[in-house]
Formats: structure tokens, C-alpha cells, sequence
């Protein structure tokens, strides 16, 4: 049984990601705190690094240059009152080369926005990205 706070945190959540997959990325940036932090990917290297709002906003101009790209939430799980788990469906193009994988998403909330974002992406993400050769 979830609470409220839970079931809503989910659905905005899902709702930010279908609503970027028919290309309104406005409700997921809406959804983000304004001192969010996010921990993600490099683009080479299979490094971790954090970024703020502006650096994630920044970082979307690479994602920009590839052919295809689609996230879909395959499975989205609260741990206590602000956290949500997710499973996430990825597929990215760039010319030839294509990728279907599943990434991990863990994301905190505070005052009804996402506060804290975490991604783990599996070695296949790490290797569509050195081989696109794509630079920020």
C-alpha cells in the first residue's frame, strides 16, 4: 500500500518522462527544484560526475545531435515518503549506431520537485557514447 505523497511523487514522475517522449520537455524541467543536483554519466569513460540545473540544461545540446532518443519508465518504485526508484527504458540513434538498454534512476523530492537525481547507466550506454565519438 503507498501513500499519497508516494503515488503522486510516481505519477509526476512518469508523467514528466511520457510527456518528453511526445517532445514537451517543459513538465520534466518544470518538475525539477531549482538547486537540484543531479548525478550522472561522462560521455567517455564511464565516469560519474554532478551537475547543477544550468549544467544539465547545458548538457542537453549534445543529446540534441543524436538521431533518436526515447527514456520510458518500465518501473518506478517509492522508498519511504521522498524517494522514487525507477528502471528506465533508453534508446539513443546516432547514424548507425542504435541502443535499447535500461538504466537506473534514483530521485529525491523536496517541496514537490526533484531535489536530488541519480542515474546509473550499465557498460552498453558507456559504449553507444564512446562510439559515437560525440564531444560536449
Amino acid at each position: 500500500m503507498t501513500t499519497p505523497t508516494q503515488d503522486r511523487n510516481v505519477t509526476a514522475i512518469k508523467g514528466a518522462y511520457e510527456a518528453a517522449a511526445a517532445g514537451d520537455f517543459h513538465v520534466m524541467l518544470d518538475l525539477w527544484h531549482d538547486d537540484i543536483t543531479i548525478s550522472t554519466w561522462t560521455l567517455h569513460g564511464g565516469n560519474q560526475r554532478i551537475l547543477t540545473k544550468a549544467d544539465a540544461l547545458g548538457a542537453f545540446g549534445v543529446v540534441a545531435k543524436l538521431d533518436a532518443v526515447r527514456d520510458e519508465v518500465v518501473q518506478a518504485i517509492p522508498i519511504g515518503e521522498d524517494i522514487v526508484s525507477t528502471v528506465n527504458k533508453v534508446h539513443r540513434k546516432f547514424g548507425d549506431i542504435e541502443l535499447t538498454t535500461e538504466i537506473g534512476v534514483l530521485f529525491r523530492f523536496k517541496d514537490g520537485k526533484i531535489y536530488r537525481m541519480s542515474e546509473v547507466c550499465p557498460a552498453d550506454f558507456e559504449e553507444f557514447w564512446d562510439a559515437t565519438g560525440l564531444e560536449e
